[in-house]
């Protein structure tokens, strides 16, 4: 169970993710629109060099360690999901409030849904917001 309204898949099978202030860059728009964008940005970087950095709370999210890399895979998390035979599913959560009452029904019909002894993954960025 995905939770991140922000930007994120696989680039060479290594997690990378879009920030922005709060990691609102997506605010206002649809989970549709935000998904097919992500897809977009993501599979365009195939091929081509892209410049990555490590990111933390503890300097203020200033980029650390730059580097330049060659994409040889490009991937969204449910892609990469589902070529491992793992399922996926998105609710497209805003990051530091509260969600938005049609994620939060969507999510809670998911689970209401589910067969009893299903397990979840559930994540968000730090893992301590929206899980």
């Amino acid at each position: 169970v995905d939770l991140r309204e922000e930007t994120h898949g696989l680039l060479n099978g290594n997690h990378v993710s879009r920030y922005g202030k709060y990691n609102w860059e997506n605010i206002g728009l649809t989970p549709e629109t935000i998904i097919a964008n992500e897809t977009e940005l993501i599979h365009s970087c195939l091929g081509k060099q892209k410049i990555v950095a490590e990111l933390s709370s503890s300097n203020d999210y200033a980029p650390v360690n730059p580097r330049t890399i060659d994409v040889s895979s490009a991937e969204t998390e449910e892609e990469a999901c589902r070529k491992r035979g793992v399922g996926y599913v998105r609710f497209t959560s805003l990051d530091h409030c509260f969600a938005n009452p049609k994620i939060i029904d969507d999510f809670l019909t998911f689970a209401r849904n589910l067969p009893e002894d299903t397990w979840l993954h559930v994540h968000c960025e730090a893992g301590n917001g929206r899980t």
